[in-house]
């Protein structure tokens, strides 16, 4: 006679081989969770349990959506299944930005600008992206900096120098973000966008704009002719008091 937790390997597995076969798709909720928590929660039935957790939140969805805190307080679910159902959501957003970025087009500023905008969240600190572009100005790579500082970054020139040179580059865009709100550049902006149109032209890429992102406006050095992007080369000495341009209002691309 087969015992309860021989049974209940063979569902698991029964349960498994369905969802390659038909797709997870096809699958009704409750029995997509029960496959979730299949790898947090061995040897036990997590059927009634994936139940419980849908019958409480209202859908698969809102459970993925509940937060560490209501998961890990809610009867039969552990620290580390509370961890792996928080960190779903947080999988797919990392996944479909990186899916979407194989076919990123940065053709101007505005692509640029809304394209920045999916991709930062609120910080203390400023941060810095660096994009990799192709010929034909679709996004091969993407870096991500940050600094302990609150109000300035600095990129080591031999990182800089092996990202252009790991990758088909032929455009950079650098963009850094102002927690103040504030978009004008500061000298310090100023000195760090001179620093990479010499490290640009001396591995051969061109930088083709630096955009300081604010709250609800951008600053673009190009838009302002701060650079010449034909010589790579700053059009301004960065220690001179100038009119440095303006800020402009971000506008969404559906606008």
């Amino acid at each position: 006679m087969q015992n309860k937790g021989e049974m209940h390997k063979g569902h698991r597995q029964r349960l498994k081989n369905r969802a390659m076969t038909t797709g997870i798709n096809n699958l009704p909720s409750h029995e997509v969770l029960e496959l979730l928590l299949t790898y947090t929660i061995p040897y036990k039935d997590v059927n009634p349990l994936a139940h419980s957790l849908i019958d409480h939140f209202g859908s698969f969805s809102n459970v993925l959506e509940a937060g560490y805190e209501q998961l890990v307080n809610f009867m039969g679910v552990g620290n580390e299944t509370a961890m792996f159902l928080d960190f779903m959501p947080k999988f797919f957003a990392e996944y479909t930005k990186s899916k979407n970025s194989e076919k990123v087009i940065l053709n101007n500023t505005n692509d640029c600008v809304n394209y920045f905008k999916t991709i930062i969240s609120p910080s203390n600190v400023e941060e810095v992206y660096m994009l990799s572009l192709d010929g034909n100005k679709k996004l091969l790579r993407k870096e991500h900096f940050t600094s302990s500082s609150a109000s300035s970054i600095t990129i080591d020139s031999k990182m800089f120098a092996n990202i252009i040179l790991g990758s088909k580059t032929k455009y950079i865009i650098m963009m850094h973000t102002h927690p103040s709100g504030a978009t004008l550049p500061s000298k310090a902006d100023l000195l760090a966008t001179s620093k990479m149109l010499d490290m640009c032209k001396m591995f051969g890429a061109i930088l083709i704009d630096h955009i300081i992102m604010g709250d609800g406006e951008y600053y673009s050095f190009y838009e302002n002719a701060l650079f010449d992007r034909n010589n790579q080369e700053m059009l301004i000495k960065t220690n001179d008091n100038i009119n440095i341009g303006k800020s402009r209002k971000i506008v969404s691309a559906t606008e």
